[in-house]
């Protein structure tokens, strides 16, 4: 049955590639092929009127007359290229719609009104009206006034042109040129000819050849162009965006987000009632399986039961003696572990993750009730709630920011430019959290890598709309804003993670025990008569819960302590004790590594298997 499963997933997958190849070939190919059809027919007239207002903006009315080929479905009305807004597209004689080319163009896309949607064959009047609306102008010195009033990119011949341009009162036409031709500079006097009159340009030409141009140019004085599209209220808006959201994440956590405060001491010995079981529960809430691998590695330092590893990362557990002076839940385990199996005999290998299973389970139910006061949760209902509203906020908050940037360099928004930069900032968020949160567990140098590059990544990304901010002629206090706000809010959202009081101070506790474990000193301990093989192995169940055993079994590397009978390896059919070598301390914490790191694994490999099939 698995392997029909795998099968069908297979084609599955494999159906699923060629689909989006399809839909990719057919996003490429159908403009294409559209644009080739639209541009069967020839461009008898064209006749232009442009209104250009003291506002920078030009009311333009479009009238062509086509001489139509037979099934003709659309024309692409090309319009000028750069920066600018396109509003109020009025059409008669067809519908229209503005769209954008590849290269952020805007065009006007004709369509028939008809019920087969095509065009009649030959003569065809069109008339287009828009509003050309541009941005302000950033030069110091002198305003721009710079139009194609016919771009370059038409694909037709145009048999007849006229062309109206009507200039406000004040217009400085004493610098007003025009450029004409194919792609350069060409001598077009005997193709175009112009003349003005009351503030009125008129200019006409016959058989202009495809891709030819007529661009104008005249420049006025500084501030002639008032009320212009002007988006640097963008840059205001941003840092407000920011204080706003660091405040109320700072608000959020001074309400319902710091720890209790709990001073620090010297743990030097397990704490009394606290079993290595009880570490996984204290931290983040739950028992892992993590904590039952590390309680089995607690029972055989005791000498409970025996680690066996079979064959390589195989293992299996044999009961030695009941642990009748340990926790009544720890008592209750071992009997679920060994049920049915003799003392001195190996449990089955196949029963060994099933009963893991149960036994975590077990144990989970027993620490819960343990722990259940309200002031021994590992995290508060409300500092939870918090946590996850302050990394919702940050991440909108960014994705906030995005919009105003492409709103300063005046590009369009869709509902992707909010949710893409968002939901990407709020992956890295939870990622960090994930990542702060269990670093009870993990070696130093592990931890800190991993924050280093997560930390990296995130101040790359909400830096990035700053730097967008830069580079299309803003501040770079933007940059600098959300680089400060949104660390200091990253940092108050990971300190968000209130605990009970009692959880606080048994939490404070184990890490004072972490930190001696990782960080005494030898000689130290040495003098206070700890460098004992019984201390070493009463320690190590917990060195391996905080990811410290290697540190922990270099302080005894030459104390000669005894080897560890409670783990045996067999190889090639003998049993050999791990132990005898000089520097077994540090053999047995890796050992013992591997094995808790196995028994996570296989449990985890397992209970994937389970869920799939």
């Amino acid at each position: 049955m698995s392997t029909l499963k795998r099968s069908i997933r297979n084609y599955m997958q494999v159906a699923m590639v060629l689909a989006f190849f399809c839909l990719v070939f057919l996003n490429i190919a159908i403009p294409i092929y559209g644009d080739a059809k639209s541009e069967g027919y020839e461009l008898l007239e064209y006749n232009q009127e442009t209104q250009i207002l003291k506002s920078h903006e030009y009311e333009v009315t479009l009238k062509l007359r086509v001489n139509a080929p037979k099934g003709l479905s659309s024309v692409k009305v090309n319009l000028p290229t750069g920066k600018y807004s396109l509003t109020d597209v009025k059409t008669v004689g067809c519908t229209g719609q503005a769209m954008k080319d590849a290269n952020s163009n805007y065009y006007i896309q004709l369509k028939p009104d008809t019920k087969d949607n095509k065009f009649a064959e030959g003569e065809n009047l069109f008339s287009v009206r828009y509003l050309i609306q541009e941005y302000k102008d950033e030069n110091k010195k002198y305003d721009m006034f710079l139009y194609d009033a016919l771009p370059t990119n038409w694909k037709v011949p145009i048999q007849k042109l006229n062309l109206t341009l009507v200039f406000p009162s004040d217009f400085d036409l004493s610098d007003l040129q025009y450029y004409g031709g194919q792609y350069g500079a060409q001598n077009v006097q005997n193709t175009l000819k112009y003349k003005m009159k009351d503030g009125t340009l008129h200019m006409t030409g016959t058989h202009l050849p495809a891709n030819f141009g007529i661009t104008f140019k005249a420049q006025q004085k500084n501030g002639y162009w008032q009320g212009a599209l002007d988006n640097s209220w963008t840059v205001q808006m941003s840092i407000i965006l920011l204080s706003i959201t660091l405040l109320l994440i700072f608000l959020f956590w001074f309400i319902g987000g710091r720890d209790p405060k709990v001073g620090k001491t010297v743990e030097m010995h397990p704490i009394e009632g606290v079993t290595p079981a009880d570490i996984g529960y204290l931290f983040y809430g739950h028992t892992r399986i993590r904590d039952i691998a590390v309680l089995i590695v607690y029972l055989a330092t005791k000498g409970y039961l025996k680690i066996v590893e079979y064959r390589p990362k195989k293992y299996t557990l044999v009961p030695l003696a009941e642990p009748k002076d340990e926790e009544r839940y720890i008592r209750t385990a071992y009997n679920i572990l060994f049920e049915d199996v003799y003392e001195g005999r190996p449990l089955e290998p196949k029963m060994v993750h099933p009963r893991l299973r149960a036994v975590r389970k077990n144990i989970g139910v027993s620490i819960e009730n343990g722990f259940n006061a309200p002031n021994m949760k590992a995290c508060t209902g409300i500092s939870k709630g918090l946590r996850v509203l302050s990394i919702l906020l940050l991440s909108a908050c960014m994705g906030g920011v995005c919009v105003l940037t492409r709103l300063f360099s005046y590009q369009e928004i869709g509902v992707t430019d909010f949710l893409a930069p968002t939901g990407i900032i709020a992956l890295i968020l939870i990622a960090i959290n994930i990542r702060y949160d269990r670093r009870y567990d993990m070696d130093r140098s592990s931890y800190r890598t991993s924050m280093m590059i997560l930390f990296a990544v995130y101040a790359g990304v909400i830096a990035f709309g700053g730097i967008r901010f830069y580079m299309q002629g803003g501040s770079l206090l933007v940059g600098a804003a959300a680089l400060l706000c949104g660390l200091a809010a990253l940092v108050l959202t990971l300190l968000m993670k209130k605990r009970g009081k009692g959880n606080a101070e048994l939490v404070t506790r184990l890490l004072c025990m972490k930190n001696f474990i990782g960080q005494a000193n030898g000689v130290e301990m040495a003098k206070a008569g700890l460098l004992h093989p019984d201390y070493y192995y009463e320690m190590l169940p917990y060195a391996l819960a905080f990811s410290q055993e290697e540190l922990w079994a270099r302080k005894f590397r030459w104390i000669g302590a005894k080897g560890a009978e409670f783990y045996e390896e067999k190889a090639e059919g003998n049993t050999m004790v791990i132990g005898h070598a000089r520097k077994r301390t540090e053999q047995v914490a890796r050992d013992l590594k591997t094995f808790c790191r196995t028994v996570e694994n296989d449990y985890h490999l397992t209970n994937r298997r389970r869920r799939i099939f």
